[in-house]
């Protein structure tokens, strides 16, 4: 049956809001600040907004599905920076100025 994969369906479905639950209540109660710009994230703005706390997945999906629930590749971070980065692997968003 198609739906008895949850690999067939990465973003959507109970295991993937529980996992994020479960780790914005951890971030939330360690007050972790965004990953991307360092700055603190306010846990009581509403969702979707620009401050608001989104998980990031530090490996995108798209290119490691396998860890799409694991919450070990979870970064806490502002919906704005998570929405900037999109699906640009972290190494390819460090710049590293040349020293000329």
């Amino acid at each position: 049956m198609v739906g008895d994969n949850p690999m067939s369906n990465l973003r959507n479905g109970s295991l993937e809001r529980k996992v994020k639950r479960e780790f914005r209540q951890r971030c939330k109660a360690t007050r972790a600040v965004c990953w991307l710009c360092r700055q603190a994230i306010d846990y009581g703005a509403a969702p979707q907004t620009p401050e608001a706390f989104e998980p990031d997945h530090y490996h995108p999906v798209e290119s490691h599905p396998h860890l799409a629930y694991d919450m070990t590749n979870l970064r806490p971070s502002h919906c704005r920076c998570n929405r900037s980065r999109q699906d640009t692997p972290p190494e390819q968003r460090r710049w590293v100025q040349p020293d000329w």
